[in-house]
Order: structure tokens, then sequence, then C-alpha cells
């Protein structure tokens, strides 16, 4: 995430990193987004226990920045997305060592075939077609969230350009109740994995 938060494409990015999160069920918890001209970045809280289908949300919201700045804008620059690629490569790298198959660890659905950024082109060393499709598919499920809250993503762009800081009282009253999995069912994700 980008240490300076004076344009559109970084509110814009960093609003995508809270409204995935906060529509995935394995975060917990938004505490506060930051984008002043210093600093910007989303603070949240996750149960992270290192199964797939917490590494697929966590994918998804790792992108979800890129795929932000990508819904209003036509191009974006590398710069600023670059810890954010080599974390989402790491995620789907894992992804593939852990899981003899990634896909049917979703827990969610996602629309395939719309069009997504050319990892490939974007990270420094060449990945296996599997890492890429991996990507691909937190890419699409980051856009998917962003393009069903489009309302709400334009306000917290909105929000966040005027006062710079929002507090988790004040995503709860745009975003509602955030989508969490209840503790049953991570037990039981658990087990699985």
């Amino acid at each position: 995430m980008s240490n300076k938060c004076h344009s559109e494409e970084i509110l814009a990015h960093e609003a995508a990193h809270v409204l995935v999160a906060w529509y995935s069920p394995f975060f917990t918890r938004v505490n506060r987004v930051v984008c002043t001209y210093r600093d910007s970045g989303v603070m949240s809280a996750n149960f992270h226990f290192n199964s797939p289908p917490f590494e697929w949300d966590h994918l998804s919201v790792t992108l979800a920045g890129l795929a932000g700045a990508l819904s209003r804008f036509d191009t974006v620059r590398l710069e600023g997305n670059e810890p954010d690629l080599s974390e989402a490569f790491r995620i789907a790298e894992w992804l593939t060592l852990n899981s003899a198959d990634p896909e049917t660890a979703m827990i969610w659905d996602f629309k395939e075939g719309t069009s997504a950024p050319p990892f490939q082109r974007m990270l420094k060393r060449r990945q296996t077609p599997q890492v890429i499709r991996l990507m691909r598919i937190g890419y699409w499920r980051a856009n998917e969230i962003i393009r069903a809250h489009r309302t709400a993503f334009i306000v917290l762009i909105t929000l966040l350009r005027k006062h710079r800081t929002l507090s988790m009282k004040e995503l709860y009253s745009i975003l509602g109740e955030p989508t969490v999995m209840d503790e049953e069912s991570v037990t039981l994700i658990k087990r699985m994995y």
C-alpha cells in the first residue's frame, strides 16, 4: 500500500481493500482505514490459520486494491501495487503447494472470464500457469464484491477523500454488518484442513 494518499487511484485502492475485507468471511474486523498524505492502509483482524479457504479470502483481499483502482481507471501505476502483487503471488504459490486442487477449497463462487490484469507481465519472475490462474480468480472475486457493493465503494472513496481516516464505527454506518464466519464453521474448516 502506498505511503502517500494524494490521488484518486490510492483512495480507490484503499476503499477496495476495506470493502472486500468487510465482505470476506475470514476477516473478522476492519478497525479503520487511513488515507493521509503521509500514510495509507487498512487495519484489520482475521482468522489466520493457514488453511486453503482462509488463504482464498486473503488472496482476494490482497488483490482488492488493484481491482478497486482498475474499476475506476483504465490503467494504474504498478508502483504502490508491488507489495500487494508480491503478497498475492506468495499466497497463490502457498495454495498450489498446500492443496491438491486449490480451487475446490474456495467457499465462494466466482465469475470466470472477465478481464484480469496481465499478472505474468506484472511479476518480476516467471510464474506457473496455475499460480497465475489462482491470482486471476482472487482478482475476479475481489472485483465481484466491488461491483456488488458499488454504491458503498463510491461512498468510501468520497468519505476518505474528505476525512482521510474512517473508524470502525463509521465503516459500520456505511457498510452495515460485516460478513463474518461463525466460530463453529471456523472450527469445522480447521478440522478439514
